[in-house]
């Protein structure tokens, strides 16, 4: 059984790391943030969206943060 993992941080390096995830077979849901183009190529590539992060927690096995502090 594959475990079920759940992104949040779907960016420039986020959309590759899940792109990988799902080549090796992985189910991952995750959710758009601001700009919801990586998050519709990885829809057509079989990734599930959520509507909330805590939407992604319930359906995962184990998350994945990849996300950055903006330093103000």
């Amino acid at each position: 059984m594959t475990q079920k993992i759940g992104f949040i941080g779907v960016g420039m390096m986020g959309h590759g790391m899940i792109k990988n995830l799902l080549e090796k077979g992985y189910d991952v849901v995750a959710m758009a943030h601001r700009n919801r183009a990586p998050l519709e190529d990885l829809i057509t590539k079989g990734a599930t969206e959520a509507a909330t992060p805590k939407a992604i927690a319930e359906a995962s096995d184990v998350l994945i943060l990849c996300v950055t502090l903006a330093a103000g």
